[in-house]
């Protein structure tokens, strides 16, 4: 029991630094590089030898990348949703579904069956209006998102020496 409660918080701990290093710096440096045209091999040698060369400019980068795009996100949501919720509320008024009040009621109602039942192809216009508005609103912050990857990946690998990385990963 000791060792568990010892050891336990120290894995956790480890498991959450590499599974979050990997997805927020590794991939997003990795998929740069394949789609640049690299084998697997010397993708995975540049990601190495950025993280050994160059690890904090890099990840101070995608740190401010990751600010900008969730300001983006605020922004962009916080415009879309008080809009959305009105226009929702509207459209439950006029289509008779039943408005209780709030915004969040009247989404509650048209889901519940947007005034022709569960089938009704006023609720399937309705989910599909609604994914399509979400959806380019979140194809706005993917789209600052990715070139913000590409110009950090770009400032990360510009004049790196990946040889001796490379020969290592070949080596081992």
């Amino acid at each position: 029991p000791l060792f568990f409660f010892v050891l336990h918080p120290v894995l956790v701990i480890v498991a959450a630094a590499v599974l979050t290093s990997l997805l927020w710096v590794g991939f997003p440096l990795f998929t740069p590089a394949v789609w640049e045209g690299r084998g697997f091999k010397e993708s995975l040698s540049l990601v190495i030898a950025v993280s050994r060369q160059r690890l904090v400019p890099t990840v101070l980068l995608f740190l401010a990348l990751y600010v900008v795009v969730s300001v983006i996100g605020m922004v962009v949501f916080g415009a879309l949703l008080p809009g959305y919720f009105f226009m929702t509320g509207l459209a439950t008024s006029i289509l008779g579904v039943g408005m209780t009040g709030d915004g969040l009621a009247a989404i509650t109602n048209l889901m519940n069956g947007y005034g022709g039942g569960y089938n009704s192809g006023l609720m399937y216009a309705g989910i599909l209006a609604t994914a399509l508005i979400f959806g380019l609103a979140f194809t706005l912050m993917m789209q600052v998102a990715l070139m913000g990857v590409n110009l950090v990946y770009l400032a990360a690998t510009d004049g790196l020496d990946t040889a001796d990385t490379e020969n290592a990963l070949n080596a081992g």
